[in-house]
């Protein structure tokens, strides 16, 4: 699901997420050990480069029109369990997907659903920002920024989704899954004290950040089970997908 990337560089920009990439390798070191370490440095490569398209998400809803009802179903049935506004109304979202065989896996969980019976039916609700365009001087002085904080949030989101999915199939013990929602929260805090205020956007992005950090943190803290990782997962990819469409055509 990685996006194709043009090679522009500045200085500036590399100096801010090569610092980022240290710091967060030096904690994760020191609290989670070398695998976690690999893990932090995995989620800042190739934040230098520019995004020429980003993420495709498709979410797998609940069509209920009772939302409250269709949250706690979501959520029993395994799903995020998390609301999201499209169209005009609410919807109860069970797991998002992303990349080229997005579509795909969401038909596969949506046919699984439709199997196991239940009170409603689901739909798959497509979102995407295609190119990012930035239209004033600042928002290109900023290039390099506004690219590592797209880069990170997906590697973020990639790393929370596959979790969720070995966390489901049992293939992941519990302390694998606390060190991945620990080294994810830590992410995303940095990222949250350093995403800037440039625009309303990466006040909204760093605000997002700082919130499912500690949603993570309390994830961690008890057993973690893949629904609670694919909300976070979730709440990630909205913030993508708000943060970029400031910058998208």
């Amino acid at each position: 699901m990685t996006a194709k990337f043009f090679d522009w560089r500045k200085e500036t920009g590399k100096k801010f997420w090569k610092d980022f990439g240290k710091d967060v390798g030096k904690k994760a070191k020191r609290f989670f050990g070398g695998a976690i370490a690999a893990l932090a440095a995995v989620f800042v490569a190739g934040a230098f480069l520019f995004a020429r398209q980003t993420k495709n998400a498709d979410f797998l809803v609940s069509a209920g029109e009772n939302v409250q009802s269709c949250l706690a179903e979501t959520y029993l049935a395994g799903g995020a369990g998390i609301e999201m506004q499209a169209g005009g109304r609410a919807y109860a979202v069970y797991a998002c997907y992303a990349g080229e065989n997005g579509k795909s896996l969401a038909e596969a969980a949506q046919a699984t659903i439709g199997g196991r019976g239940g009170n409603g039916k689901s739909e798959i609700i497509s979102q995407t920002r295609r190119a990012i365009y930035l239209k004033t001087s600042a928002q290109k002085r900023r290039k390099n920024e506004i690219s590592g904080i797209l880069n990170t949030l997906n590697e973020c989101a990639d790393v929370l989704y596959l979790s969720a999915r070995e966390a489901e199939r049992g293939e992941a013990g519990q302390a694998t899954l606390k060190e991945t929602a620990k080294s994810t929260a830590m992410v995303l805090s940095y990222l949250s004290k350093h995403a800037g205020n440039a625009d309303e956007a990466a006040k909204r992005c760093a605000a997002a950040c700082g919130r499912v950090s500690e949603e993570l943190k309390e994830i961690a803290a008890g057993i973690v089970y893949s629904r609670d990782l694919r909300r976070a997962q979730i709440e990630i990819c909205f913030a993508y997908l708000d943060f970029s469409g400031a910058y998208s055509i």
